[in-house]
């Protein structure tokens, strides 16, 4: 991946107040994926970043994270709606009268990288965490086999180290 350029730091400055949902989370790492830096670095802030939804990596970006940074699904979200897209936090519908349309589609992950080139993801000591065992409860989730930790797919000079993901 690029080594060269301006590098773009996360951290909890500018995004302190985090509302109910840590939506701010979500934004602020998503703004360090989108940034034109080629490094993003994600700093241990002493908590885990709290995420709602996927977040979305670009192509050509180094994606430094702190040892001790653990990027964690929102326990409660990752839901989806009856059309199958991805909400936030709160529940699907208790009961579904067309099965086939409960089911996700497509899919729920912490990190996804769809199409794109020139990546690098370095996390030594940095773990992604979904809630594997929340997921499995019917009167909570809909039934999903698509909340890995993360997904790639199509893609050309992609490489991940050190990263730590745990779905339990």
């Amino acid at each position: 991946a690029s080594s060269g350029g301006a590098v773009f730091a996360v951290c909890l400055g500018g995004f302190d107040q985090l509302d109910a949902a840590g939506a701010n989370d979500q934004t602020a790492l998503q703004a360090a994926l989108n940034s034109s830096s080629p490094t993003a670095v994600i700093t241990n802030i002493g908590r885990p970043w709290f995420i709602n939804s996927s977040l979305f990596i670009k192509s050509h970006k180094t994606i430094w994270m702190e040892p001790g940074v653990e990027i964690q699904a929102r326990p409660g979200g990752f839901h989806c709606n009856i059309s199958g897209s991805v909400t936030g936090p709160q529940p699907p519908p208790k009961a579904c009268r067309l099965p086939h349309k409960c089911k996700c589609q497509g899919h729920m992950t912490i990190l996804s990288a769809h199409l794109v080139s020139n990546v690098s993801i370095v996390g030594y000591g940095a773990t992604l965490r979904m809630h594997g065992a929340d997921y499995n409860n019917e009167s909570e989730y809909s039934h999903s086999e698509f909340r890995p930790a993360m997904v790639i797919s199509g893609v050309t000079d992609f490489s991940v180290s050190g990263l730590t993901i745990l779905v339990r």
